[in-house]
Parts: structure tokens; sequence; C-alpha cells
């Protein structure tokens, strides 16, 4: 903004706050903690240090004498984590504050998703003081930011959101958006395979919510804004217009929902490092945090891969990163890939295995077994793969493995 304050400037702050681990000063905490109604008294200390912090800013924007022409925008990506205690993904909040809402982070009901936008522009004459419930979504974001600053779309782009700016500034009453579709796919609860139609999905408009989880359940919005009372029997009418709503959606994301694949053998990275936040599950996380991973689960689950060069690829497994120097807690290590398995014993105070295979070029799922003594299985959570031989010669190593 110091640099940039004698022309225009665009900044994203990304912030990883409020979130876990939930580490903040105490002064920030003590003033929740001891309360009844609170689950969490370090969330909420982040949360204030948060606000304390945008006070920070917008005092620096008004110092640098920008604030009034700058346009400020705070909001969040989904719903609380920790704000509130729930007694299940979907439910509602049995302690601390979610709005009244159903459901937390990850959930398809509304308190997973339905999240604050605040815009503040003193000479485009947006000052607060106003509330706007038309549907609106994150899509739409781009477009409106576009349409403030004068910023044509370019020729072919077809955006997926709309402008808000006859909303923002009154000018339209009525507004274009009939639905607008959500799905959540992979993470807590739903499955990072190939996802099916309606699967963990909601269909929303300005007065109904078709949620399609463990069932098929509509709610009137705004009759019923916790999301108790299924009325899908009531209205089988209002059912068949949603989903056939979300027939357009389908057709057009399902198209692209492909797996990103994690390159082997690229000449620009190699060794390439695995960990298992990557693994694709049928349903629910994997391993992603280190909390999770001490606990050292009996999980496993693909990596999706692509070979780009053929060769002899060596497999470096782990349970640890390898600043850790820990040993495995393993008897046996297996890998699988193309068709192809490999298996090897695990010395006694061994920190890592290593296992070599040939491979071609293509796509594949790449997975880690790491058996213990009473051959149950867990995987490989921090896997290393190299290519040490194409063609005949042996690859530069960027790294040492320990052995």
């Amino acid at each position: 903004m110091e640099k940039n304050k004698d022309k225009p400037f665009f900044l994203y702050l990304a912030l990883n706050a409020p979130h876990g681990p939930y580490r903040v000063p105490p002064e920030w905490a003590q003033p929740y903690e001891d309360r009844a109604e609170v689950s969490n008294a370090n969330f909420l200390g982040m949360v204030a240090n948060i606000d304390h912090n945008m006070g920070i800013l917008r005092k620096r924007l008004a110092e640098l004498a920008v604030a009034d022409n700058t346009i400020l925008v705070f909001m969040t990506d989904n719903g609380t984590s920790a704000g509130a205690s729930f007694d299940g993904l979907d439910s509602e909040a049995v302690s601390g504050f979610n709005a009244g809402m159903r459901g937390r982070k990850s959930s398809i009901y509304d308190g997973g998703h339905r999240v604050p936008f605040f815009i503040h522009w003193p000479r485009g004459e947006l000052t607060g003081g106003r509330d706007i419930d038309t549907l609106s979504a994150h899509i739409d974001v781009l477009p409106t930011l576009a349409d403030l600053c004068g910023i044509p779309v370019p020729e072919g782009y077809d955006p997926d959101g709309i402008s808000l700016k006859p909303l923002l500034d009154g000018t339209k009453d009525r507004w274009p958006r009939k639905y607008h579709v959500i799905q959540y796919h992979g993470g807590a609860g739903a499955s990072a395979l190939p996802a099916q139609p309606l699967a963990h999905s909601v269909v929303l408009t300005e007065r109904w919510r078709l949620v399609n989880q463990n069932g098929q359940h509509l709610y009137d919005i705004k009759a019923d804004p916790a999301q108790r009372q299924d009325v899908s029997g009531d209205h089988p009418e209002v059912v068949r217009r949603l989903r056939e709503a979300y027939r357009p959606f389908w057709n057009q994301v399902s198209l692209r929902m492909r797996p990103v694949r994690i390159h082997l053998g690229n000449p620009d990275q190699n060794p390439t490092s695995l960990c298992s936040q990557d693994w694709y599950l049928e349903k629910g996380n994997p391993p992603w945090n280190f909390r999770t991973i001490r606990k050292l689960p009996k999980v496993t689950g693909p990596w999706m891969v692509e070979v780009r060069q053929a060769g002899r690829y060596a497999f470096t497994l782990r349970q640890w990163p390898s600043a850790a120097e820990k040993p495995l807690v393993a008897a046996r290590a297996k890998i699988a890939i193309a068709g192809k398995e490999k298996e090897i014993t695990v010395s006694p105070g061994s920190e890592n295995v290593s296992l070599e295979l040939d491979l071609s070029l293509g796509s594949f799922e790449l997975q880690t077994f790491l058996y213990d003594k009473d051959g149950e299985a867990g995987g490989a959570y921090f896997t290393d793969v190299e290519l040490v031989e194409n063609n005949g010669s042996r690859q530069g190593t960027k790294k040492k493995r320990k052995e």
C-alpha cells in the first residue's frame, strides 16, 4: 500500500487465523476464559486479534490518504470450525455462537457456507449501515470489483458470477440469479473419489434449500432458518424444480472434475516429495496434520501420479519427516503402482526404507503400505520418489536419501 499509494493497487490479504493450532498471547484469550458460553477461548482471542489488526489496517489507509477511494472488503471462506461446539458436522451448535444456523465448516447446511461479506468504499457511497440479504456467492466478487472499478470484462470471458453493483447502489430490486449450487467434494464426511450427481450438494434459492446428504431434504429458509423441519413431502413440485436446476451445474462442472496428478520424474523437481494429505480416500480426510500422524493411524490411500520419464524409480518411505529422525514403527513395507508391487523387510531402528521399480510413462495410482508386527497396514505418510535411472544413465541426485 505504501509503495503504490499514488496509483491503483490490489491487495489480497489471506490470513491463516482464526485456525488451528489455536495459539495466541494470553492477553487475547483471557477475556473469554471461564465463560460457559465460550467453547474455545483461544479461537475467540484470534478473532479479537484480527479485529484489532483490521483497525491498524484502516488507520494506515487513512494516514496514506487513500481510505476514501479504497474498496475495502472483509470476508471469509467457510462457516465456523471452533467458534461453537457441535454434536456432529450437520448439527446445531450445542454451545458458542453460530448465528442460529445448522452445521459447521465442511457442512452443506447453511452454517457451513453462509458467511459475511463486508464492503466499504466512501467515495462510492458504500459506508455501511445497510444489510443486503439477496442470494449471492464468492463467484460474484470478481465481476463486482471489476464493475465498481470500471474495468471491462475481456472479450470472450464469461464469468460464473454476477456483479453486485446494482444491489449495492440500489438501482436494481429484481435479481437475475434464481439458483445457486454448492457441492462439497473431499474432506470430512465426503469422498475424494470422482463425485456423483447430487452427492453432498445443496441447491439454494432465496427461500429454499434442497439438501442432498443422507437422503433428500427441503427447508424453507425464510420460515425455518435453523433448517430443522424437512418439508420435502409438502412441496414435491419445489423438489422437482430444484433437482432440475441442479442439472446444468452438474453437466458443466462434472466434465472438468478429474484428479490433478503429481508428476514423478519431472526434471524440474526430482525427487518428488509426497505426503498423505494428498491421498484420495473413499471417504473422509486422510492424515493431514501431525496430531493425527502421531497416532500412526492404520489407513492408507493412493496418490494420483503421472510418470513423466520412463526409467528406474527409488521410493523412500517414512512415517515422519526426515528432520524428525524417528524410526519406523513397521516390520514390512510395500509399494504398489502400475500393476507392480514390491515388498521389503524393515530393519529395526530404520528411519526409512527404500525400494526401486522400473516404470513406464503414464498416469497411475501409487500406494504405500507399512505393516506392523501383527500384519496391520498403514501408509507411509511421507514418501520421496526419485528417478534414478533413465535410458541407462544414472540421474543426478538432488538430495541425499538416508539408508
